[in-house]
């Protein structure tokens, strides 16, 4: 299970973000993939997370490209876009950031979910220990 290759285009008023998701190699899990807007200044979430799709997962692992479109009004300040895979008990699998416009910063993370922690202990230079792998969150 994965959320990688987030990107952002500018198309018309919009920009909109896609990420690659992969999914699979366990039959029958109920998998959620959601998306938010992180304040690329402030490192808090600017809105709260939105369901964007839901998976179920078989034995074949499936890779799609999500799409978002984010009206261009939205960006008073520099984002980022967060892209988060869910597993069933809503526990983190997986992630992908990216910023929407260019002078945003970078990422304060990629790969890990967002939350005020991982924000603050970017920000002091520490580092989380790692979370069990995708595999390990669905008892395989």
């Amino acid at each position: 299970m994965s959320v990688t290759d987030a990107k952002v285009q500018v198309q018309g008023t919009n920009e909109v973000a896609t990420a690659k998701v992969s999914v699979g190699g366990v039959a029958g899990k109920h998998l959620t993939l959601s998306w938010g807007l992180v304040d690329a200044l402030q490192g808090n979430e600017s809105q709260d997370e939105i369901v964007l799709k839901r998976y179920v997962t078989t034995r074949k692992v499936v890779t799609t490209t999500e799409t978002v479109k984010i009206p261009l009004s939205r960006a008073v300040s520099p984002l980022l876009v967060h892209f988060v895979l869910y597993a069933p008990d809503g526990s983190y699998l997986a992630s992908t950031t990216r910023r929407t416009s260019a002078k945003a910063p970078r990422p304060l993370l990629t790969g890990r979910r967002l939350g005020g922690s991982d924000v603050r202990a970017s920000r002091a230079g520490l580092s989380r220990s790692s979370s069990p792998t995708s595999r390990d969150r669905l008892g395989c």
